[in-house]
């Protein structure tokens, strides 16, 4: 999707009332709106990283993410979750 798009991914997956969107009041959506930047990771890069403060929140716009247990040295983790898109993560980083 081109980033003139995200404004309406977005405003679309407030309609459909995405579980996290829902609870935001239409105005404070359109002001996520404004201020969203689209950013593309590559597969097994890492995101949000536990015990790290973060500094932002994410909506998954399409693919999949893995939340995942302490990473060990030798790149094992445990997979605790699968995010799909339409998925939000990170909301407490803005809270």
């Amino acid at each position: 999707m081109s980033h003139a798009g995200i404004g309406d991914w977005i405003a679309a997956q407030y309609d459909l009332g995405v579980p996290f969107l829902q609870q935001v009041p239409r105005e404070y959506a359109d002001f996520l709106l404004l201020n969203a930047q689209i950013r593309e990771y590559d597969a097994g890069e890492i995101i949000l990283q536990g015990g790290v403060d973060g500094e932002f929140f994410c909506v998954l716009q399409s693919g999949c993410a893995t939340i995942c247990g302490q990473i060990l040295p030798d790149g094992h983790y445990s997979a605790l979750a699968t995010l799909e898109s339409g998925s939000c993560f990170g909301e407490t980083s803005i809270l």
